[in-house]
């Protein structure tokens, strides 16, 4: 019998410039990034339409996994939404259902503005996905507690014992918990470096830079590695 897996939590992100919900200005240039106007009457947030119209039979069903997907897509001028991109995957299921009631949501959507002038703007959004099994109200321990196992996991295998191919699955598991935690992601980086897997690399690296934020010592982490296959490029990318 497959395990039920739950929607607990929506995280409404935007990212590159426009890093938060309100306003911004940025050297005398003000900057709202879109929003939802959901349904009148009806929902006004997208947590709420999301929870409500996510199919859940059907993930359960397909998919036995838990983890924190993410899906990134552009808001035109118009309102409208398109060019989804999954930037962190549960399974298949839930990213197929995820980004369907995106779609849904086309229409609902007030697009941000630059200086009063309406702009396409890129939004991204999470959402929590976790099994029946686990208390809810442990489930940021818990996540943080897979997370950290997995990473620990990765570091040896992949710093200690040289071993980057058995490293990345781990490094996987951690940032499908949490993936917002950049040392995750710049050492994820540097392991498919190693493996060779070029493009990959340079995705974790810049994701870090669209995030605008360290959760580690970057130049103590940075001086400790200098000499692993990667690093020079790594370094160029983050200092950008």
């Amino acid at each position: 019998m497959k395990t039920r897996i739950y929607l607990i939590v929506l995280l409404f992100l935007p990212i590159i410039s426009f890093g938060q919900e309100e306003s911004k200005v940025l050297s005398e240039v003000k900057v709202t990034p879109p929003s939802f106007t959901g349904i009148k009457n009806v929902v006004e947030s997208i947590d709420t339409y999301l929870v409500d119209n996510f199919n859940y039979p059907y993930v359960a069903a397909e998919c036995n996994n838990q983890g924190t997907g993410v899906v990134q897509f552009m808001v035109n001028s118009n309102g409208e939404l398109y060019g989804f991109h999954v930037i962190n995957s549960v399974c298949r299921a839930i990213d197929e259902e995820f980004i369907r009631v995106l779609k849904t949501t086309n229409g609902m959507w007030k697009p941000g503005y630059n200086n009063g002038t309406a702009t396409e703007m890129e939004k991204e959004i999470s959402m929590i996905f976790i099994t029946e099994q686990v208390n809810l109200k442990n489930r940021v321990e818990y996540f943080t507690s897979n997370a950290k196992r997995s990473y620990r996991k990765a570091n040896d295998l992949f710093l200690i014992k040289a071993n980057p191919k058995k490293a990345l699955k781990y490094y996987d598991s951690s940032i499908k918990f949490l993936p917002y935690e950049t040392s995750s992601l710049m050492l994820r980086g540097l392991c498919k470096y190693g493996l060779g897997d070029e493009q990959g690399a340079l995705n974790d690296w810049n994701r870090i830079n669209e995030l605008g934020k360290f959760n580690v010592n970057v130049d103590e982490l940075l001086s400790n590695l200098s000499d692993m296959k990667g690093y020079a490029e790594m370094n160029n990318i983050l200092k950008k």
